[in-house]
């Protein structure tokens, strides 16, 4: 409702009331301007409610967007994130809302950080995303441990055939050569072969 309206109506009332217009006349024109008044109210509240909603969707972005950090081995959030891992989502699954013994280390870092338990926090973990098959990225690391490194061990120093597939997509991704993000950190299981990890990831 335009307060323009509220006015109208409002200065109609008193016109009627000065120009000697039945009671009955004077009486609606009253009512309207008064329900006209509490619309706009409630309207005025309406918006700053949704004002409010747009803040607080605001700052959760914001938190969204502010500083990551990796979950640093031997700290209490490290141990945190393994015992999820591993008996965590078993015994307490409650615990870790949305997760399963497939979710990436990160996964379980983001719900601990969210948890905010004194003595048992974490910071934000940064974007990842490990390749996944019939991904450009996916093609490019299954040729480095098949191919590239057996061929030419001399280009990938550091690595082996038996390096885990998130090594050597960190390490393609540093190239920046390739449309390879930085990968999730790697279940702490035994290395497995390409063909387990495909198995898995598929």
């Amino acid at each position: 409702v335009d307060l323009s309206q509220i006015e109208d109506v409002e200065a109609a009332s008193k016109n009627a009331l000065r120009g000697g217009a039945g009671d009955d006349a004077a009486a609606e024109a009253k009512a309207l301007a008064e329900a006209l008044q509490r619309i706009g109210s409630e309207e005025v509240d309406t918006l700053g409610k949704a004002g409010d909603r747009k803040e607080d969707e605001q700052a959760e972005e914001e938190e969204e967007e502010g500083e990551c950090a990796a979950a640093v081995p031997g700290t209490t959030c490290y141990k945190d994130i393994e015992y999820g891992m591993g008996d965590g989502i078993h015994k307490n699954a409650a615990w870790y809302p949305g997760l399963n013994k497939f979710s990436t280390f990160e996964d379980f870092q983001r719900v601990i950080h969210h948890k905010n338990i004194p003595g048992h926090t974490c910071p934000k973990p940064c974007a990842c995303r490990t390749a996944e098959l019939g991904e450009e990225c996916y093609e490019k690391v299954t040729w480095v441990l098949r191919e590239g490194i057996p061929a030419h061990p001399d280009w990938y120093k550091g690595l082996n055939a038996k390096s885990r597939f998130q090594e050597v997509q960190a390490r393609l991704m540093e190239d920046g050569k390739t449309t390879c993000k930085i990968p999730c950190t790697a279940p702490k299981w035994t290395s497995p072969s390409l063909f387990c990890f495909s198995v898995f990831r598929s």
